[in-house]
């Protein structure tokens, strides 16, 4: 069984109170965590015929629209950027894999050489015996993609290893179509809304999507085919991450536990508008000389005098186009 285990403690997501986490990821090394992706065919990947691409999409159906037809409404520091079809239809631009090009991916390489004692079912068992007394979870698959790795029974294997020690276990899955053995173990990682009514008819407990805030606002709350569609608690409260979501009921992303729930993430990948308004932030601090930490408290308490003041400065230190960016963004007439 090719799976890598480990306890974390230092991804603040996965921190708690009482200790960290068990994770595991599906493979061994970079290249069977990606080549696991590559096989679900995930849409985070952005990939087209091994080249870089940008993907706009309707929420609704999936359907991908071509760049040409897109009318681009710019985000600023308080509304996202906005991509309209020219018939009028909201689209999304998809987000980069947070797991494969992001933090999770760090360190990971030849971790089967350096590593060996992590390996396997055995790593599993070596994990959860040196996790924390309290710790009651587990992530699954942090890295790669499950069931294109692993078998059913290597899935139910794991899955008991986990529950038998008294865990919940947090799985996500993109290959829920090609593997619909998976939906007894893991929630449907989906890219829209149709895929979600598509998974739900497969037998999915549990549904994901991730999607720009501005769409989660208009979903939340409502009902598809009869799973309450709610934004990921750890997005909307600093106290709340996945080592203490759902207190003594357990997080709401284990399927096997939860049920009739679509949980909504924020898109929070390398091409993220969040992401790419930090950097904007960070950088406009950087110019006028001050802490990013004081540009961000005068941004949360709408303090429109120093937020102003600060811009002008950044301003005069720049390019007159990056200025002429730095005027849009901060929204100053």
């Amino acid at each position: 069984m090719r799976i890598l285990s480990n306890v974390t403690k230092h991804t603040t997501k996965l921190i708690g109170r009482h200790g960290a986490m068990i994770q595991w990821r599906a493979g061994a090394n970079k290249e069977e965590f990606r080549a696991s992706c590559e096989k679900a065919e995930c849409i985070f990947m952005l990939e087209k015929d091994g080249e870089p691409a940008t993907i706009y999409m309707d929420p609704v159906s999936g359907e991908t629209i071509n760049e040409k037809e897109i009318q681009l409404i710019p985000g600023t520091i308080s509304e996202e950027p906005e991509y309209l079809h020219e018939d009028g239809r909201i689209l999304m631009k998809v987000d980069k894999c947070f797991a494969l090009f992001g933090t999770p991916m760090l360190g990971a390489f030849e971790w089967d050489i350096k590593f060996p004692e992590r390996l396997g079912i055995e790593g599993l068992r070596k994990a959860i015996s040196e996790a924390p007394r309290y710790a009651d979870r587990a992530r699954g698959a942090l890295v790669g993609n499950a069931s294109t790795m692993m078998s059913e029974e290597d899935m139910k294997e794991v899955d008991g290893e986990i529950r038998g020690a008294g865990m919940h276990h947090i799985l996500y899955d993109h290959a829920w179509r090609q593997n619909p053995w998976i939906l007894e173990f893991a929630t449907a990682s989906c890219n829209h809304l149709q895929d979600v009514r598509d998974a739900i008819a497969l037998g999915a407990r549990q549904c994901s999507l991730v999607m720009p805030q501005s769409l989660i606002d208009r979903y939340q709350g409502t009902m598809i085919d009869g799973f309450f569609m709610n934004q990921c608690p750890e997005n909307v409260s600093p106290a709340i991450n996945c080592i203490n979501c759902g207190g003594r009921s357990g997080p709401l992303c284990d399927a096997r536990t939860r049920s009739g729930m679509v949980v909504m993430f924020e898109q929070h990948g390398a091409t993220s508008w969040k992401k790419s308004r930090s950097t904007k932030i960070r950088n406009i601090a950087g110019k006028a000389g001050v802490s990013v930490d004081a540009f961000q408290k005068m941004i949360r308490e709408g303090d429109r005098p120093a937020i102003l003041s600060i811009g002008l400065k950044a301003m005069s230190r720049v390019t007159k186009a990056t200025a002429k960016k730095y005027r849009a963004f901060l929204e100053m007439s």
